[in-house]
């Protein structure tokens, strides 16, 4: 996203022109659907999913969940949206899991209109479609912090199993994955 990315690139790239420092960079400006990024991914759910009892994993709901962004950046031409639908159909396609799957967003603040469905209001409608296992994906986040270890594996955690979903874990974000 411009918002996020972006101007971090920006500050980085003026801090360094302000300190002299020249070094010679390469940006990836984008990998949503690199077969390496998805490959990483696949594996990971993979690894979730294993270990998910074998006669209940038919039950899992794969439930993708990406950093929220507000609807005007989208409106403005912001391409993370689409990167992210990008990577949710490369792995899904290239995952083959057979299961339901669902994508959302999740870390809305302010009152502008985000991007929906939210990961709440996605938890919320599968457990009252009777859902009783699912495994959260957090897509586009490359790395553990906050908002996958704290928001995504113990708040809405919490919110799902108080909904009556009796499984329910997270992919292990990519961090050092090999692939």
């Amino acid at each position: 996203s411009r918002s996020t990315t972006g101007s971090a690139v920006n500050e980085w790239k003026r801090v360094a022109a302000s300190c002299g420092y020249a070094p010679t960079v390469s940006v990836v400006e984008e990998y949503s659907d690199h077969p390496h990024y998805v490959r990483a991914v696949v594996e990971n759910i993979t690894i979730a999913l294993r270990r998910v009892p074998a006669a209940d994993r038919v039950n899992v709901h794969l439930v993708f969940s990406a950093h929220g962004t507000p609807m005007k950046l989208v409106r403005e031409g912001d391409p993370y949206q689409g990167q992210v639908v990008r990577t949710y159909n490369a792995v899904v396609r290239e995952g083959n899991f057979g299961l339901p799957h669902h994508l959302c967003y999740q870390s809305k603040v302010g009152p502008q209109k985000w991007l929906e469905p939210s990961l709440l209001g996605t938890v919320d409608t599968l457990a009252a479609g009777g859902v009783s296992h699912m495994i959260v994906i957090p897509i586009a986040f490359v790395s553990d912090h906050s908002e996958t270890l704290w928001e995504i594996n113990m708040e809405v955690r919490r919110h799902a199993l108080s909904r009556g979903i009796r499984y329910y874990d997270m992919m292990p974000a990519l961090n050092t994955n090999p692939s």
